[in-house]
């Protein structure tokens, strides 16, 4: 049995091979002071953390590549696995999804990690080749524009990865530009919640922008109280264009080095857009008028992950 594992800062996805299905759950742990395990993770973590108890400390156990918390990891993975049919006897194998940029040492962690929850063997995949595979049914990608919550890389992959840059950027920065907009231009405060649910319903792209309004729920800063307000969609959209010059100058930076043999490919199959920040309305459109350059968005952006893991070829998933 083979299973492929991308645990993110924000989600953490279970594949299989062979299962069409992934688990996809927040990467959430919930302590409690007085008890020596963790009382909830994953989706059961959600509500505790937004009812907030005081003895209850709820976390992401996970930065980046960087294990904060290893046996809350764990005990997450082990109920994930568990739901996926694995048991304590079936000994898989297994293939971990980590940012290019994890250390030696923080790829051994994994690893070790990965063995004491029964795993046989272990290999490495790199975010941006497992992200390549994963993104199309046919040929892996060749350049590749990954746009988590708080992290953006873009890849050029040819087998291995020709080149690569990250920056601190994601779909975080999008709702707070968002909330700033509403604070300063309307007088309303919101929380990230509201601004993410916001986020999914406008459009980056000026022509998708009608002479329409939202009704957007939040504090008035005047009055101090809960108030509707209704908000032109254009003020909104408008908002999210300074943010996303940041991804413009990474895929620009990338695209400026991009060896000439790659050139054509490049040309021909354009950027596939994958991360959770990938279904914002209207992205491929704009980065096709700003690059000149195909755009598409791969079919399950926030699992290409895990299921390139699955499809990449033997070589190119590494010993720890």
């Amino acid at each position: 049995m083979l299973i492929a594992l991308d645990v993110g800062s924000y989600q953490t996805r279970v594949a299989v091979a062979g299962k069409s299905e992934v688990l996809c759950e927040p990467s959430l742990v919930a302590n409690c002071w007085s008890l020596p395990q963790a009382v909830a993770v994953g989706q059961i973590a959600v509500p505790i953390m937004q009812r907030a108890p005081e003895r209850i400390q709820v976390f992401q156990p996970v930065s980046q590549a960087h294990l904060a918390a290893p046996g809350a990891v764990q005990e997450q993975l082990r109920q994930m696995l568990r739901r996926q049919g694995l048991r304590s006897w079936s000994r898989p194998s297994g293939r971990l999804v980590l940012p290019s940029v994890a250390s030696p040492l923080e790829r051994k962690q994994w690893a070790e990690l990965l063995k004491d929850l029964g795993f046989s063997s272990v290999r490495i995949v790199q975010m941006p080749v497992a992200v390549a595979w994963g993104s199309s049914a046919g040929d892996p990608a060749v350049a590749v524009v990954d746009i988590g919550a708080t992290t953006s890389e873009m890849a050029l992959v040819a087998a291995d990865v020709v080149l690569r840059r990250s920056i601190r950027w994601g779909g975080d920065d999008l709702e707070t530009a968002l909330q700033r907009c509403l604070y300063q231009e309307h007088g309303l405060e919101v929380s990230q919640a509201t601004a993410r649910l916001l986020k999914h319903q406008i459009s980056c792209w000026a022509d998708h922008w009608p002479g329409q309004s939202l009704e957007v729920r939040g504090r008035e800063l005047a009055s101090g109280l809960p108030i509707y307000r209704d908000v032109p969609v254009a003020s909104l959209g408008q908002a999210l264009i300074e943010p996303l010059q940041r991804l413009l100058e990474l895929i620009r930076s990338v695209l400026d080095q991009m060896p000439p043999l790659l050139a054509e490919s490049v040309l021909q199959q354009g950027l596939m857009l994958t991360g959770g920040a990938a279904y914002l309305q209207g992205l491929e459109a704009y980065l096709k008028e700003q690059v000149d350059l195909p755009v598409q968005r791969a079919p399950r952006p926030i699992e290409s992950g895990v299921l390139g893991a699955l499809r990449v070829r033997p070589e190119l998933a590494l010993e720890p």
